[in-house]
């Protein structure tokens, strides 16, 4: 039974069954029908860096793809969980306190109600059958049909039916994509990337894991958004040198040797995160202020600004988007100033430059999306430089232009080591230089 004219008043909260940061999930009953309730948050204006031919509204993706595929009779086929309503824009007084995360948003919440299925599992290895795999990939083909691309294609969003041997369903389509039919060629080809995708689950299950800790997506940014990768020669340890060889001999900082016990493996994203913070930041952080102070007692900072190197919030933080790392001028207060080459930290299990030529186009996506997160980051800061860390190696990268057009420095593995007489580029040496060259102001600095 369809909902219309639902009011806020009418909803009877059973329980909260899952909370992210765009969107919240509810098991609700309304004019006596049990039902799902995903309350989105409301959204602002289009901004400047936003990208002009990309709808950003979730709530406006969502309830789009919905309304195609149940247009299409995809919804009484079981493939996706029935559209029973909508609630566009409303006051969230009347669900208190289930509602309270929204009651302080500049814009008002919007709801899809959709079938409540019970005994949903997400795809494991636990559950896998090949029938089931292959009505996964069937199903994607007729959304497909239905000239929807889903855009989120991972196990999260491929349940089973624990009681059904056969039934599967796909949710979650807040980043889907809903074209005009007929679809370009343009669409079609990434439309068959995404069966390729759906495939490459069935081909090389072992990965289900990976793909489910998948690297962050918004519906700002995605892999397609690189469009070419090429090699930034001019990072190197010939290029430092000649621009700062003397400062490294002039302004030295006493030893200060990594620990020499075995480390603890990293088994989790923010352990990572802390050891970087533990062991990286400070080292750069002490060698920048030592190279600043030497430049301005013999007074050559030449369009220099100071900058220090620490968590992404030390920057300005635009629309709630947030840099693991940052560089930033210290002169400017903490957290008001632009981020100058923004950073990214991932396990090495979740990025990293093997995976660039994968065979799984899912492995290969993951790739370009982790690099398309920090090319947003810096658009949005304007910055030319950015750069992403693992607890393997380093990959430092400049933007080319405005168009996803990437130059990669090659890897630089954490067991890279130097000493005075035979230098090497290590990550702390590279961390450092780009640091420098976020500090360069005017024509080819860190502004593009």
């Amino acid at each position: 039974m369809e909902l219309n004219n639902i009011k806020p008043c009418e909803i009877v909260f059973k329980a909260k069954l899952f909370a992210f940061d765009y969107s919240v999930i509810f098991l609700v009953m309304v004019h006596g029908q049990i039902c799902v309730m995903k309350v989105h948050h409301g959204r602002g204006p289009r901004r400047y860096y936003e990208p002009k031919d990309r709808e950003l509204d979730i709530h406006v993706l969502e309830s789009a793809a919905y309304r195609r595929l149940r247009d299409r009779g995809l919804c009484g086929c079981g493939i996706i969980p029935r559209l029973l309503g909508t609630m566009e824009k409303f006051d969230p007084k009347p669900c208190q306190p289930y509602l309270k995360m929204f009651l302080h948003d500049k814009y008002l919440p919007s709801a899809i109600f959709l079938e409540y299925i019970p005994n949903l599992e997400m795809i494991h290895l636990h559950n896998y059958t090949q029938k089931r795999m292959d009505n996964f990939l069937k199903g994607m083909q007729e959304i497909h049909g239905a000239g929807v691309r889903h855009r989120d294609p991972k196990p999260r969003n491929m349940m089973i039916v624990k009681d059904d041997s056969e039934r599967v369903v796909w949710i979650d389509f807040d980043r889907a994509e809903t074209y005009n039919l007929p679809v370009t060629d343009e669409q079609k080809r990434l439309l068959d990337e995404e069966e390729e995708i759906v495939l490459g689950f069935g081909d090389c299950l072992c990965l289900f894991l990976y793909l489910a800790t998948r690297n962050a997506t918004n519906t700002a940014y995605e892999a397609s958004d690189i469009h070419n990768i090429g090699v930034w020669h001019g990072f190197n340890l010939n290029a430092l040198l000649q621009s700062y060889q003397n400062l490294l001999v002039q302004a030295r900082l006493p030893p200060d040797p990594m620990p020499t016990s075995p480390p603890r493996a990293i088994t989790a994203e923010n352990a990572l995160r802390s050891k970087i913070s533990e062991y990286v930041f400070p080292r750069v952080r002490r060698a920048l202020r030592a190279g600043f102070d030497r430049l301005m007692a013999i007074n050559q900072m030449n369009g220099l600004t100071p900058v220090s190197f620490d968590v992404g919030e030390c920057a300005e933080v635009i629309d709630a988007f947030k840099p693991d790392t940052a560089y930033f001028a210290v002169a400017l207060p903490v957290g008001t100033g632009p981020n100058r080459a923004p950073g990214d930290v991932k396990p090495s299990w979740k990025w990293s430059t093997a995976h660039a030529n994968h065979r799984l186009l899912g492995i290969r996506n993951e790739y370009r999306q982790a690099l398309s997160q920090v090319n947003w980051y810096m658009r949005q800061h304007n910055s030319r430089h950015g750069f992403l860390l693992t607890n393997r190696e380093l990959v430092v990268f400049r933007r080319v232009d405005d168009g996803g057009n990437l130059e990669l420095v090659p890897p630089i593995p954490f067991t890279f080591g130097g000493t005075a007489e035979q230098p090497q580029m290590t990550v702390l040496l590279a961390l450092w230089y780009l640091g420098m060259l976020a500090a360069q102001d005017g024509h080819g600095g860190w502004h593009m």
